[in-house]
Order: structure tokens, then C-alpha cells, then sequence
């Protein structure tokens, strides 16, 4: 029994070693509850999967330290309940390699490794270049889950929404490489590649290796295929593309990927402050508002395929953004250049005006000259800028100046050009501005006349008076032969300091040697001086003026045979003398006394109208050619004028008035009461002639004797 019983007490004893040993050999991840479970859902699929993990019988409470996917950490949201329940998610990594993969989850103090594999997978696309809208070489690699066996599989690629793929693309364009092998083209028995949409399937040609599960493939379609990058850019620039085969036939996403680069470009590359420039953009949000800011500023609008053209205003010498009211920014490659501009304020005036310069596009710390026309002027003064010897300093900091400079006196009318150029003013124009000289102008106030006549006269742009000195006009006359006057103002009018003046003159009647100036049309010319010098040029303004030819007129127009007639005419020679007009070219009446014309031609005389016809008539003065007109009316006439042939050579007049059956007297005495005012026709007159003498009254004629003498007047 001992013995039986010893030999039954070793063998139990072995037992219990054997049982340890067993119990030793168990890894510790399992030693703490070897009835824990755990599983995950779903064990397939693409990268970037999210898978759930379930599990029991796991240490209550403890902490997840760590999960790897084929031996790369993975993120996850795993738990394990007081109750030792494993609850959460893991998501595969997009990188893992296809095929089957350890998922390992780590806790504290537990640990379950379960298997999930990796279909086709790291899907990625490529554009070069990413410009929108834009052909571009197209590159996408993938890893595949499946066997993929060379001139019997193909890829379908998927592009992103937006982007171009042509209704067909050659074989030619399109090459596919297996695992780093080298690109290999479609062969010409292949077909060509199909495309539907924006999906374009491929036969891996059969020059290819075959790929295992889990090798890399890539497949390029060239730019020559003509597919083109979308033509609007998305704000995070996030495209997404699919790819499939005939082995794993669910599309898999690629990872975003920037499938376009907006596009800013400008033009001209080079121009100054203020000037146009021309900002293009494409691949920006459709129908949004783009601002362009830095180098240049102006807004605009995006038309429907992305592209914009706006007219902004250079500002800097910068990049020039683009944003679009989406949030989509992109700046030009290179920054506007600005080149030195020259401004001028005002742009026009009087000929010694002074105007500010402002320059810009300079280099700091420099010296300038400037000048009008290829003509240095000092600088008088500078807000911006020191003046240095008559010339302008650009700040120690600063790429400008502002100016004052004089236009100078004399300055013909027209554009001037203002000269920015370097010191000494020997260099080229680095910038120009641009200055109108207003036109010197004088005016009359009408524009004929008669020598002798007075004539208000207006001139404006000339130099204005100002400070130191005294701008003042003179004026002469030019007839129609080119010969001038003298001077027609004893005193020069003066100039005000808004560059005009008034003044009246008189139309000369000779010229500066004596002689008559002749009729026709002529100019006045205005000259000024500056503090009694002619300026150099000389500043000058003109105004056309008509000395009239000589002319006649009379006063009355109409009248009985026997009104006074004033004949007056202008225009003649001077200190000519005249006596008598002849009427209808045969009557011939000396005028009351001889008249002589004046120092600018003219004449005034006197005469007594015939009895003629009664009517019109036409009378000239007596060796001169102008016409006068004038109408004879019927009625009495006057006895004054009917008797006028025989004046101082009568006393008294009587007549019988029959109607009132009484005598009525004419008495030249003076102070006597007369009755008789007018001679009528087929009436008696007694005349007492203190002579002998001829009455003369238009065709009639009367032999009078002295004493009493009885006519019949006109007839």
C-alpha cells in the first residue's frame, strides 16, 4: 500500500509539475480570462475602411494603449465596459498594403489580433500642370487587393466632377506600369481605351507583369489625350477620383488631391501709378464677385466657366491677388512694375502759370531735374522732397516727389511736355507729364468799321501780372497790304493776374510812315511785356478786323422837293474836297458850302432836294462812285425850300387865298408874322425881288426882276 501508495503520490505529483508546466507555456496576453472574444465588421475592404470591433470576456475597465493594421498604428475609438465588454471602431489606414493584414488591438492587460483585408486601395491622382481648365498629364496609382492578370484585366478611372474627358481617347495617349516594372503602352491590338462620362476604362496590356494582390499600379494618361483639369477651383482645392478593376469591381475614392491651381495673370507687365491694367484669372468661382487687391486694385464679376477679365488701376509694385466672393485666392507669378509717372496739376492754363509736378516710380535719396518741352525750369518749391539748386531730392525713404515749377513766359499755345529726368537734365525722360498752354486770344468788338472808329478790345491767356512784375499789352493795326500801324494805345494795357485785359482803340487811318492805310481786312495784334520787355518769344494774339471801303448814306431817306439833305460818307481820302452831288446821273446841286474830309475820310455836306418827279432817285457826290437813294413824295412844298434858289435876293411873298377870299403874306424881315408856309401848285404868287434874279426849282425856271414880279408856280 505504501509502496502503492508511494507510487500513487509521485504519479500526482507529476501530475501537478505537468499541469504548471502547461499553465507556464500560455502567453500572459491570455493569462488574465482565457475565455475572452473578440471580432470585427466588416474583415474586408478598401483602405480608409471603418471597421467596428466587438469582444467579451476582457479585463473590466482596462484602457486600449494601441491598434496596428499590418504593423501600422491605425486610429480608433475602442472602449472595454466594467463589464469586460470591447466596444468602438478602427479605421483601416488608406496606405495599408492590399491583402490580408493583422489588425492588432493592445490593452492594458489584454490583447486580440483578428485579420481584415485590404482590397484595391491608396488610391491617389495627379495633375501636371494644375492649371484650370487646362490639358494636363494625368497620373493615378493604386494598390490592387486582387490578382490582376496583364492583356486580360482593366482599370476604370473615374476623374473628378469638373474636369474634361473627350468622348474618345487614343491608345496612344495612354500607358499603364505594374509594381515599378516600367510604363508600357497599350499595344495597336488593344483596344482603345472606352469612356463613359467622366470614366475612362483601360486593358492592362499584356507587356505588363501581372500584378499581385497588393502591388502598386499606375496608369498615365498624357496630356495629348485632351483631358483637362476643371475648370473651377474649390476652395480647399478637395477633388476626389475613383478607381476599379474587373477583380474588384466596387470604385474606391481616391485621396483628395489638388486637381487644379487658379490661375492671375496681367498685363502689360510694366506701367505706372494709376494706369490701366488688365488682370486675368480662370478657375475661380463661377458667378461670384473676385476683388483684386496689391499690386493693382478693381473688382469684377466670374463668368459661368470660372475666368474673369477686370480693368484695375496699378497701385504697388507687388503681386497682383485675386479672391472671389467663394473664398478662392491665388496672386499673380511675378509682381507689377512700376515705372516712374509723371503728374500735373493743372493740366492747362496761362503761359508763366506755375503747376505742382508729382512724381512716382523713383528711387529714394536721388536728385531730378525738370523741365517743359526739352527745357529745364528751376523747381520753385516741393512738398514732397527738397530742392537742391534748383533741382528736386527724392525723400531718404520715399519713390516721389511733389513740385512747383513755372511754364515759362513767352510759351507758345499748345502741349508741353514736362521732362522728369536724371540731375543735370543731360539724360533721357524717365517720366513725362503733359501741360496746355491756353491760345493767347483778342477779340474786337465787331469785326469791320471805318477808319476813325472806336473798337473795345478783349485779350486773354497772356502772362498774368504777379508778384515783381507788371504784364502790360500793346496793341497795333495791320491793313489788308500787310502794312502796320504805330502804336494804338498811348499807355499798354495791363495784363491781370488772370491773364487778360481790355482796352479800346481807334482804327487808324495811316500806317506807322503816314501813309493811308487801305481798305480791306486786316488784323489787330496784341503784344505783351513783362516790366516793359517784350517777352522772348514774343506773346501774341490776333483779331481779323474789315476796314470797310468807302460808303454813303443821307438823312431824311424820303422827302418834298425842297428838304435839306445831309449827305454823309466814310471811307474817303482825307482832307479831300467835294461840292456838289449828281442826281439820276444828269442833275447836278452844289452843296450849301464846299466840304472837305477829315483826317479818316470822312465827309458831311448839305444840300437842297430839287423839285423832281416823284419817286425813287439815286444820287452819287460828284466824282465818287457809292450811291445814295432818295424818294421824292407829293404835297406842298415848303416856301422856304421851293424859294431857296433865291434866298436874300426877295422881301415879301403874297398870295390870294380864294377860299377865304383874303390876301396871305410871306415876310423874310425878322420877326414878322407870316401866313404863307407853302407854294402849291397852279397858284399866283406876287414876288418883290430886291434884284434881278433866276428862280430855279427842279425843271422850272423863273426870271425875276426887281420889284414886283406875279409866277405861276410850276406852271
Amino acid at each position: 500500500m505504501k509502496t502503492k501508495h508511494t507510487l500513487i503520490s509521485v504519479l500526482m505529483i507529476l501530475a501537478i509539475v505537468s499541469t504548471l508546466c502547461v499553465v507556464m507555456a500560455v502567453p500572459t496576453a491570455f493569462a488574465a480570462d482565457v475565455s475572452a472574444t473578440t471580432s470585427i465588421s466588416p474583415t474586408s475592404g478598401a483602405g480608409g475602411t471603418v471597421v467596428t470591433a466587438a469582444g467579451t470576456g476582457w479585463t473590466g475597465s482596462q484602457a486600449i494603449t494601441g491598434v496596428t493594421v499590418g504593423g501600422a498604428a491605425a486610429i480608433y475609438t475602442l472602449s472595454v465596459s466594467a463589464g469586460g465588454v470591447l466596444s468602438g471602431t478602427i479605421t483601416i489606414p488608406a496606405a495599408a498594403v492590399a491583402g490580408a493584414n493583422n489588425v492588432v488591438i493592445t490593452g492594458a492587460t489584454d490583447t486580440a489580433t483578428e485579420v481584415f483585408n485590404v482590397s484595391l486601395s491608396t488610391v491617389g491622382f495627379v495633375a501636371d500642370p494644375t492649371i484650370a481648365a487646362t490639358a494636363a498629364l494625368q497620373t493615378v496609382t493604386f494598390n490592387t487587393g486582387a490578382v490582376l492578370t496583364a492583356g486580360v484585366d482593366q482599370v476604370t478611372v473615374t476623374f473628378p466632377t469638373g474636369a474634361y474627358v473627350p468622348a474618345a481617347i487614343a491608345k496612344s495617349n495612354v500607358a499603364v506600369q505594374v509594381n515599378g516594372t516600367g510604363y508600357k503602352p497599350l499595344l495597336s491590338t488593344d483596344p482603345d481605351p472606352s469612356v463613359a462620362g467622366n470614366s475612362v476604362t483601360v486593358l492592362i496590356p499584356a507587356t505588363c507583369n501581372n500584378a499581385a494582390a497588393g502591388q502598386v499600379v499606375n496608369v498615365k494618361f498624357f496630356a495629348a489625350s485632351g483631358i483637362k483639369n476643371p475648370s473651377v477651383a474649390k476652395v480647399a482645392n478637395t477633388y476626389v477620383g475613383k478607381v476599379s478593376t474587373t477583380a474588384e469591381t466596387t470604385p474606391v475614392n481616391s485621396a483628395t488631391y489638388s486637381a487644379i491651381t487658379t490661375i492671375v495673370t496681367f498685363s502689360p507687365a510694366m506701367t505706372t501709378v494709376g494706369s490701366t491694367v488688365t488682370v486675368s484669372g480662370l478657375g475661380f468661382t463661377p458667378g461670384t464677385s473676385i476683388d483684386i487687391t496689391g499690386g493693382a486694385s478693381g473688382f469684377g464679376t466670374v463668368d459661368a466657366t470660372g475666368a474673369f477679365v477686370v480693368s484695375a488701376a496699378a497701385a504697388t509694385p507687388a503681386a497682383i491677388t485675386a479672391t472671389d466672393g467663394a473664398g478662392v485666392v491665388n496672386a499673380s507669378a511675378t509682381p507689377l512694375v512700376l515705372l516712374p509717372k509723371a503728374v500735373v496739376s493743372p493740366t492747362s492754363g496761362l503761359t508763366g502759370s506755375v503747376i505742382d509736378v508729382t512724381a512716382t516710380g523713383l528711387t529714394a535719396n536721388t536728385l531730378y531735374a525738370i523741365g517743359v518741352s526739352g527745357v529745364a525750369v528751376p523747381v520753385i518749391s516741393a512738398t514732397v522732397g527738397t530742392v537742391v539748386a534748383g533741382e528736386i531730392r527724392t525723400p531718404l525713404t520715399g519713390t516721389s516727389f511733389t513740385c512747383k515749377i513755372a511754364i515759362p513766359a513767352g510759351s507758345s499755345a499748345g502741349a508741353k511736355v514736362i521732362n522728369v529726368r536724371a540731375t543735370t537734365f543731360a539724360a533721357p525722360d524717365l517720366a513725362v507729364g503733359s501741360f496746355t498752354v491756353d491760345a493767347r486770344t483778342l477779340t474786337a468788338s465787331v469785326s469791320s468799321g471805318y477808319k476813325g472808329d472806336t473798337i473795345l478790345m478783349n485779350g486773354a491767356g497772356f502772362e498774368p501780372t504777379a508778384a515783381g512784375s507788371v504784364v502790360t499789352a500793346q496793341i497795333i493795326f495791320t491793313d489788308s497790304a500787310g502794312t502796320p500801324s504805330g502804336n494804338l494805345l498811348t499807355t499798354p494795357a495791363s495784363i491781370g493776374a488772370d491773364g487778360t485785359f481790355q482796352a479800346s482803340v481807334v482804327v487808324p487811318a495811316n500806317s506807322a510812315g503816314g501813309a493811308a492805310l487801305a481798305a480791306g481786312t486786316g488784323r489787330f495784334t496784341a503784344t505783351s511785356s513783362i516790366n516793359g520787355v517784350v517777352t522772348a518769344p514774343p506773346t501774341i494774339a490776333r483779331a481779323t478786323f474789315t476796314i470797310n471801303p468807302a460808303s454813303i448814306s443821307c438823312s431824311p431817306v424820303t422827302g418834298l422837293p425842297g428838304s435839306q439833305v445831309t449827305v454823309t460818307m466814310k471811307g474817303l481820302g482825307a482832307y479831300a474836297s467835294y461840292n456838289s452831288v449828281t442826281i439820276d446821273g444828269a442833275t447836278v446841286i452844289n452843296f450849301a458850302q464846299t466840304a472837305i474830309t477829315n483826317a479818316n475820310g470822312d465827309l458831311t455836306a448839305t444840300f437842297m432836294w430839287p423839285g423832281l418827279a416823284a419817286g425813287p432817285h439815286t444820287f452819287v457826290v460828284t466824282g465818287l462812285t457809292p450811291v445814295a437813294s432818295f424818294t421824292q413824295t407829293t404835297g406842298a412844298v415848303s416856301i422856304t425850300g421851293g424859294l431857296n434858289s433865291i434866298a436874300g435876293k426877295f422881301s415879301i411873298v403874297w398870295t390870294f387865298d380864294a377860299g377865304t377870299q383874303a390876301w396871305q403874306l410871306y415876310d423874310t424881315a425878322a420877326g414878322a408874322t407870316s401866313t404863307v408856309t407853302t407854294l402849291s401848285r397852279g397858284q399866283g404868287y406876287w414876288i418883290n425881288a430886291t434884284e434881278d434874279c433866276t428862280l430855279v426849282y427842279g425843271g422850272n425856271v423863273y426870271t425875276l426882276k426887281t420889284g414886283w414880279n406875279l409866277i405861276g408856280w410850276l406852271g
